[in-house]
């Protein structure tokens, strides 16, 4: 037999057998042991139907169970229509029937006329070929005016932000101001530095804490100044 679900299912456990039970030895004796039951069927009684004295022909399972019709099989609300046939026992395995063999090659060159083309092939277009090939688009010509009359605005918020003085000018340092200033600049700047570098640092209180954060920032400014006045051109203004 091929393979199949039904061979899945666990074969019953062997039965086991015993041995033989022990046998008192004062069963073999005429010895009789009368027991009195006072309160024996106190509240029921015998069974009326039948009773079974013989110690060798006990109560059989099922044998006082009536016999009732089968039950019918029925499916809860809701699940009418998942009624499926009940599951076949062990002994009723369905045969298994082996699937023909079939040529998908061949069935498909046969159907192939009579399919449909679900999704059709698009004309193959050149962009060289559209009549707005090589134009501006249009979304670039509002980007455009949009720039430009930003630009316009934050030029009149410049000017209004200008001083009413119109005496103020800028002027070209000549080449001789420029070097006399850098000069005095790095002059400055080395006196900063002899001053700084005589600090004692034994000391730590308030007031020379802030001496020091004063000299180390005019250290920065006067460096800055320096890089400023280095190059070529330099222009001030003058009232």
């Amino acid at each position: 037999m091929g393979e199949t679900i039904y061979n899945l299912i666990q074969p019953p456990p062997p039965v086991q057998t015993h041995n033989n039970l022990h046998v008192s030895n004062f069963a073999k004796r005429s010895v009789q042991f009368n027991t009195v039951k006072r309160y024996a069927h106190r509240t029921f009684g015998e069974p009326l139907d039948k009773i079974r004295k013989d110690p060798k022909d006990p109560l059989k399972a099922h044998e006082r169970t009536p016999d009732l019709p089968p039950r019918p099989r029925t499916t809860s609300h809701g699940n009418e229509t998942l009624n499926k046939p009940p599951v076949p026992i062990r002994e009723e395995i369905p045969p298994i029937v082996d699937a023909p063999e079939r040529n998908f090659i061949r069935e498909n060159i046969k159907e192939a006329p009579e399919t449909t083309v679900l999704k059709p092939e698009k004309k193959k277009t050149w962009y060289t070929e559209k009549s707005e090939y090589g134009q501006t688009p249009r979304y670039l010509d509002n980007v455009k005016r949009e720039f430009m009359a930003e630009t316009a605005y934050w030029d009149g918020v410049r000017e209004s932000l200008l001083p009413e003085d119109n005496e103020t000018r800028c002027r070209l340092l000549t080449e001789e101001e420029r070097l006399k200033i850098l000069e005095g600049l790095k002059m400055n700047l080395t006196e900063n530095k002899k001053k700084y570098g005589s600090l004692s640092f034994g000391q730590d209180h308030m007031s020379f804490r802030k001496r020091k954060e004063g000299m180390e920032n005019e250290a920065k400014q006067l460096e800055e100044d320096i890089k400023l006045f280095s190059r070529q051109n330099v222009y001030i203004t003058e009232n």
